[in-house]
């Protein structure tokens, strides 16, 4: 009985001993692989601008248009304007710069010549009111056609001539407050 309590004595001294190794080389920083240690992953070395280049997604400012059936180019158009096929093409352009702006259907040099309809959702703010007649639009009522006049009812903005851009921009803050746009002189 003696011998046996010998040898279970000593074999403990050696796993622990073992043990005690491994943890004293682990704190030192040695690197020694045991079975509950997983291996690191390979990687291939880096360059420079590998590490530092950021995963990039297309923007819109340089996503390609796409054409319709008949020929014209559609710019891209950021989802809050994605109820203005037409405006909603020139309001994502416009922060993208002067380049991209010539790029939208209807902009000749520094004007935008389609004119357009604006089918507001309720009555306008006086703001929203100042803003499109100072750009040269006119308020219909839906029902009958006739200038908007009553504070009731379903309204558009409309404007028939050629605009600049930047005026034009000025509506783009009261975005949200626009149902639907179309073109007026599209052919």
């Amino acid at each position: 009985m003696k011998h046996r309590f010998l040898n279970k004595s000593t074999k403990m001294n050696k796993i622990t001993k073992i043990a005690l190794s491994v943890a004293i080389l682990s704190i030192l920083g040695c690197n020694i692989p045991t079975a509950t240690t997983t291996p690191e992953p390979k990687t291939e070395p880096q360059t420079e601008s590998q590490a530092t280049k950021p995963e990039t997604k297309i923007s819109l400012c340089d996503e390609k248009p796409t054409t319709t059936e008949i020929g014209r180019d559609i710019l891209p158009i950021d989802p809050k304007y994605k109820d203005l096929g037409f405006l909603g093409q020139l309001f994502t352009a416009y922060p993208c710069g002067k380049d991209r702006v010539k790029q939208v259907f209807g902009v000749e040099g520094d004007s935008y010549t389609l004119g357009s309809t604006i089918f507001l959702k309720g009555q306008p703010s006086q703001a929203l009111i100042d803003t499109y007649l100072s750009i040269g639009f006119s308020c219909f009522e839906l029902s009958s056609g006739a200038a908007c006049k009553s504070e009731t009812g379903d309204k558009k903005i409309e404007l028939s001539k050629t605009v600049k851009v930047d005026d034009l921009m000025k509506l783009e803050p009261f975005y949200e407050f626009f149902k639907s746009d179309d073109c007026v002189n599209c052919g």
